[in-house]
Protein backbone atom coordinates (compact mmCIF):
# COMPACT_ATOMS: atom_id res chain seq x y z
CA UNK A 1 0.00 0.00 0.00
CA UNK A 2 1.48 3.23 -0.75
CA UNK A 3 1.07 5.82 1.28
CA UNK A 4 3.12 8.68 0.66
CA UNK A 5 4.95 10.18 -2.58
CA UNK A 6 8.50 11.68 -2.64
CA UNK A 7 9.39 14.21 -5.44
CA UNK A 8 12.29 14.99 -7.17
CA UNK A 9 12.68 18.63 -7.63
CA UNK A 10 14.87 18.87 -10.64
CA UNK A 11 12.69 17.96 -13.79
CA UNK A 12 9.99 17.07 -11.86
CA UNK A 13 8.14 19.98 -10.47
CA UNK A 14 10.07 22.63 -11.45
CA UNK A 15 11.70 23.04 -14.97
CA UNK A 16 14.80 23.98 -14.12
CA UNK A 17 17.63 21.89 -15.21
CA UNK A 18 18.45 23.78 -18.26
CA UNK A 19 18.56 27.07 -16.44
CA UNK A 20 21.01 25.50 -14.04
CA UNK A 21 23.14 24.22 -16.56
CA UNK A 22 23.44 27.58 -18.15
CA UNK A 23 24.30 29.21 -14.65
CA UNK A 24 27.06 26.51 -13.88
CA UNK A 25 28.33 26.80 -17.51
CA UNK A 26 28.64 30.45 -17.43
CA UNK A 27 30.78 30.07 -14.09
CA UNK A 28 32.73 27.41 -14.79
CA UNK A 29 33.35 29.57 -18.45
CA UNK A 30 34.97 32.23 -16.37
CA UNK A 31 37.86 29.67 -15.41
CA UNK A 32 38.70 28.04 -18.79
CA UNK A 33 36.17 25.23 -17.99
CA UNK A 34 33.38 22.95 -20.36
CA UNK A 35 32.00 20.08 -19.15
CA UNK A 36 32.16 17.26 -21.34
CA UNK A 37 29.12 15.61 -22.71
CA UNK A 38 29.64 12.94 -20.18
CA UNK A 39 29.85 15.38 -17.10
CA UNK A 40 26.79 16.60 -18.14
CA UNK A 41 25.02 13.44 -18.37
CA UNK A 42 26.47 12.13 -14.91
CA UNK A 43 25.76 15.43 -13.42
CA UNK A 44 22.01 14.64 -13.37
CA UNK A 45 20.39 13.54 -9.81
CA UNK A 46 24.22 14.30 -8.32
CA UNK A 47 24.67 17.30 -5.57
CA UNK A 48 26.49 20.42 -7.16
CA UNK A 49 29.45 19.90 -4.83
CA UNK A 50 30.39 16.31 -5.92
CA UNK A 51 30.04 17.50 -9.77
CA UNK A 52 32.24 20.46 -9.17
CA UNK A 53 34.70 18.42 -7.17
CA UNK A 54 35.22 15.67 -10.00
CA UNK A 55 35.04 18.74 -12.65
CA UNK A 56 38.02 20.11 -10.87
CA UNK A 57 39.75 17.16 -9.77
CA UNK A 58 40.04 15.82 -13.53
CA UNK A 59 41.40 18.89 -14.63
CA UNK A 60 43.72 18.90 -11.70
CA UNK A 61 42.70 22.42 -10.50
CA UNK A 62 42.32 23.87 -7.23
CA UNK A 63 39.45 26.04 -6.88
CA UNK A 64 37.35 26.64 -3.67
CA UNK A 65 34.04 24.44 -4.73
CA UNK A 66 31.91 26.79 -1.98
CA UNK A 67 32.96 29.90 -3.99
CA UNK A 68 31.94 28.48 -7.49
CA UNK A 69 28.41 27.00 -5.64
CA UNK A 70 28.35 30.83 -4.48
CA UNK A 71 28.67 32.09 -7.85
CA UNK A 72 26.33 29.77 -9.22
CA UNK A 73 23.68 30.95 -7.03
CA UNK A 74 24.03 34.27 -8.02
CA UNK A 75 23.67 33.76 -11.87
CA UNK A 76 20.91 31.03 -11.10
CA UNK A 77 18.72 34.21 -8.68
CA UNK A 78 18.85 36.05 -11.76
CA UNK A 79 18.20 33.40 -14.88
CA UNK A 80 15.12 32.15 -12.60
CA UNK A 81 13.42 35.38 -11.39
CA UNK A 82 10.06 35.62 -12.72
CA UNK A 83 10.98 32.53 -15.62
CA UNK A 84 10.90 29.70 -14.03
CA UNK A 85 7.61 27.27 -14.90
CA UNK A 86 6.85 24.13 -13.16
CA UNK A 87 6.65 20.71 -15.29
CA UNK A 88 3.74 20.35 -17.24
CA UNK A 89 0.91 18.53 -14.91
CA UNK A 90 3.29 18.58 -11.62
CA UNK A 91 0.98 21.12 -9.61
CA UNK A 92 -1.82 19.30 -10.23
CA UNK A 93 -0.41 15.78 -9.36
CA UNK A 94 0.65 16.88 -5.94
CA UNK A 95 -3.12 18.75 -5.27
CA UNK A 96 -4.23 15.12 -6.80
CA UNK A 97 -2.26 13.06 -4.17
CA UNK A 98 -2.74 15.09 -0.99
CA UNK A 99 -6.42 15.66 -1.49
CA UNK A 100 -6.22 11.58 -2.06
CA UNK A 101 -4.68 11.50 1.93
CA UNK A 102 -1.43 10.33 0.24
CA UNK A 103 1.84 12.49 2.60
CA UNK A 104 4.09 13.92 0.39
CA UNK A 105 7.72 15.46 0.43
CA UNK A 106 10.82 16.86 -1.64
CA UNK A 107 14.13 14.89 -1.83
CA UNK A 108 16.38 17.22 -4.15
CA UNK A 109 19.62 16.51 -4.46
CA UNK A 110 19.96 20.19 -5.00
CA UNK A 111 21.53 22.46 -2.03
CA UNK A 112 18.67 24.28 0.52
CA UNK A 113 19.18 27.53 -1.25
CA UNK A 114 18.69 26.37 -5.08
CA UNK A 115 15.88 24.46 -3.37
CA UNK A 116 14.09 27.32 -1.34
CA UNK A 117 14.29 29.96 -4.39
CA UNK A 118 12.72 27.47 -6.87
CA UNK A 119 9.90 26.57 -4.72
CA UNK A 120 9.38 30.90 -3.63
CA UNK A 121 9.35 31.11 -8.06
CA UNK A 122 7.34 28.67 -8.09
CA UNK A 123 4.87 29.82 -5.03
CA UNK A 124 5.03 26.73 -3.64
CA UNK A 125 6.85 27.15 -0.42
CA UNK A 126 4.22 25.80 1.87
CA UNK A 127 3.18 23.13 -0.63
CA UNK A 128 5.07 20.15 1.05
CA UNK A 129 5.65 19.61 5.46
CA UNK A 130 8.52 17.68 4.59
CA UNK A 131 11.57 19.24 2.61
CA UNK A 132 14.83 17.03 2.48
CA UNK A 133 18.07 18.54 0.44
CA UNK A 134 21.26 17.96 -0.69
CA UNK A 135 22.63 19.87 2.19
CA UNK A 136 20.77 17.29 4.63
CA UNK A 137 22.79 13.94 3.47
CA UNK A 138 26.05 13.12 4.12
CA UNK A 139 26.15 10.69 0.92
CA UNK A 140 24.21 11.70 -2.27
CA UNK A 141 22.22 9.64 -4.77
CA UNK A 142 22.39 7.08 -5.57
CA UNK A 143 22.78 5.94 -1.90
CA UNK A 144 18.96 5.77 -0.46
CA UNK A 145 20.09 8.15 2.45
CA UNK A 146 18.18 10.72 1.31
CA UNK A 147 15.14 8.74 0.55
CA UNK A 148 15.01 7.17 4.29
CA UNK A 149 15.21 10.41 5.85
CA UNK A 150 12.26 11.45 3.61
CA UNK A 151 10.14 8.24 5.03
CA UNK A 152 11.30 8.86 8.68
CA UNK A 153 10.46 12.31 8.69
CA UNK A 154 6.88 11.46 6.93
CA UNK A 155 6.32 8.65 9.80
CA UNK A 156 6.10 5.78 6.89
CA UNK A 157 8.09 2.37 6.17
CA UNK A 158 10.59 2.92 2.97
CA UNK A 159 8.18 -0.05 1.34
CA UNK A 160 4.88 2.51 1.75
CA UNK A 161 6.34 4.79 -0.49
CA UNK A 162 6.67 5.65 -4.52
CA UNK A 163 9.68 8.19 -5.88
CA UNK A 164 9.16 10.33 -9.13
CA UNK A 165 12.41 11.44 -10.37
CA UNK A 166 14.31 12.03 -14.09
CA UNK A 167 17.15 11.03 -13.28
CA UNK A 168 19.45 7.21 -13.26
CA UNK A 169 20.62 8.24 -9.80
CA UNK A 170 17.56 8.93 -8.44
CA UNK A 171 16.15 5.79 -9.28
CA UNK A 172 18.80 4.01 -7.89
CA UNK A 173 18.64 5.55 -5.47
CA UNK A 174 14.98 5.05 -5.09
CA UNK A 175 14.98 1.44 -5.52
CA UNK A 176 18.15 0.87 -2.95
CA UNK A 177 15.94 2.56 -0.39
CA UNK A 178 13.31 -0.42 -0.86
CA UNK A 179 10.54 2.30 -2.62
CA UNK A 180 8.14 2.29 -5.76
CA UNK A 181 10.20 3.99 -8.35
CA UNK A 182 8.62 6.31 -10.55
CA UNK A 183 10.86 7.66 -13.83
CA UNK A 184 9.69 10.86 -15.92
CA UNK A 185 11.17 10.52 -19.00
CA UNK A 186 11.42 14.40 -20.94
CA UNK A 187 14.04 16.21 -22.79
CA UNK A 188 15.97 17.39 -20.30
CA UNK A 189 16.37 13.27 -19.31
CA UNK A 190 17.85 12.26 -22.47
CA UNK A 191 21.02 9.51 -22.05
CA UNK A 192 19.31 8.84 -18.97
CA UNK A 193 19.21 4.78 -17.87
CA UNK A 194 15.84 4.67 -16.52
CA UNK A 195 15.29 0.91 -16.70
CA UNK A 196 15.82 0.22 -13.36
CA UNK A 197 12.53 2.29 -12.45
CA UNK A 198 9.10 0.29 -11.63
CA UNK A 199 6.96 2.39 -14.00
CA UNK A 200 8.66 5.07 -17.12
CA UNK A 201 5.92 7.89 -18.14
CA UNK A 202 6.13 10.46 -21.20
CA UNK A 203 3.56 12.86 -18.78
CA UNK A 204 2.92 13.24 -15.25
CA UNK A 205 -0.67 13.28 -16.07
CA UNK A 206 -0.14 9.29 -17.04
CA UNK A 207 1.35 9.20 -13.13
CA UNK A 208 -1.78 10.73 -11.40
CA UNK A 209 -3.57 7.94 -13.64
CA UNK A 210 -1.13 5.37 -12.02
CA UNK A 211 -2.00 6.60 -8.71
CA UNK A 212 -5.64 6.18 -9.30
CA UNK A 213 -5.29 2.94 -9.59
CA UNK A 214 -2.88 1.80 -7.42
CA UNK A 215 -4.38 3.61 -4.28
CA UNK A 216 -8.08 2.17 -5.35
Amino acid sequence: MIRAVIFDLDGVIADSEHLSTEAGDMVLARYGIKMTAKETRDAFGRRVEEILAGVLGARNMNLSVPDLIKEKDAELVKLMEGKLRPINHSLELIGFLQRKGLKTAIATSSHRFKMDLELRELGIEDLFKVKISGDDVIRGKPDPQIYLIAAEKLGVRPEECAVIEDSAFGIRSAKNAGMYAIALRSPNSAGQDLSKADMVADDLDKVKDHFNRLTQ
